[in-house]
């Protein structure tokens, strides 16, 4: 291994992560958008990215050290060579998180809403009906009658963005309210609290900053965010529609829903499966790619 300074070693690992980690601390205020998003647990996504990162330093610090130590030629070179390795790690997290969904989803028994009473508490369930509510309730971003829904909201027109402004995206979430899945012999009652949404009814409205707001979360835009456009996108279950639920039963009848789906089971389990394998392979291939072009320029240990 070639001799280099303690130092050297501690500031370049320092050099790697600490931006790694400010995004990190930056972006946790939407972390469960972003588990929503890739499927996948912050965490794991986390530490999809971290290690790599981790490893590159390694690498850079004990191979063959640099001729011009902190150089902008190294950071870029680097920066290259580990690009290919970060965004594989980050691949393979998304493809267990989406293999996890697979599984769990795989694993549910198959009840139709009066059956619910025969498995035992604790049990994962996959039941598939139509929705009947108890409470009334309006979506958050569009005020439409709903149970359960998924919205995100974007600006476009900040400060600073120039003549041909973008959408940013700044913040979403997802939500519900008690209703019952029921079929032609009986109903079950469903949580959706915490429940991953994938839902067709699809809208999106796009409304000037200055103008009423179609719903809760344009009225409660702060000032700090302000811009000329404001453009909500947002997905429903509206009543009378037919889901699927995957979840837990509880000790009182009720499912606990984990996954609330437009989709019928089957082809939802093809989705997640082909997700996995795609981020797997991507990110073998990123990961194997970067490890090599790192080895190249760097490994000699």
């Amino acid at each position: 291994m070639a001799e280099i300074p303690a130092w050297y070693l501690l500031v370049v690992i320092l050099a790697f992560l600490l931006p790694f980690a400010v995004g990190a601390h930056v972006s946790s205020k939407s972390a469960g958008y972003a588990a929503v998003k890739w499927n996948t647990p912050v965490m794991w996504q986390t530490i999809g990215v971290f290690f790599p990162v981790f490893c590159t330093a390694v690498i850079v610090a004990f191979g063959s050290p640099p001729s011009q130590p902190f150089s902008r030629q190294l950071i870029v070179d680097v920066a290259l060579r580990a690009a290919p390795f970060v965004a594989g790690g980050f691949a393979l997290s998304i493809a267990a998180g989406n293999a996890q969904t697979y599984l769990h989803i795989r694993s549910a028994t198959a009840v139709t809403p009066a059956d619910t009473a025969a498995v035992d508490p604790g049990s994962p369930v996959h039941v598939r009906g139509r929705v009947v509510p108890i409470d009334t309730a309006l979506s958050p971003a569009l005020s439409r009658d709903a149970v359960c829904w998924s919205w995100r909201y974007y600006i476009r027109g900040v400060n600073g963005q120039g003549e041909n402004p973008r959408w940013l995206s700044k913040k979403g979430g997802s939500g519900g309210v008690p209703f019952e899945l029921c079929d032609d012999h009986g109903c079950v009652e469903i949580a959706p609290a915490g429940a991953q949404m994938e839902l067709t009814d699809r809208a999106e409205q796009i409304v000037d900053a200055t103008a009423t707001q179609p719903g809760r979360v344009g009225r409660n835009i702060p000032a700090s965010r302000a811009g000329d456009e404001y453009k909500f996108v947002e997905s429903i279950a509206e009543p009378g529609a037919t889901l699927t639920v995957i979840g837990k039963l509880t000790a009182d009848g009720s499912v606990e829903a984990q996954y609330i789906i437009s989709a019928v089971r089957r082809s939802l389990q093809s989705e997640y499966k082909n997700r996995a394998l795609s981020y797997l392979v991507a990110g073998l291939f990123g990961s194997i790619l970067g490890l090599w072009l790192l080895s190249i320029g760097y490994g000699t240990f």
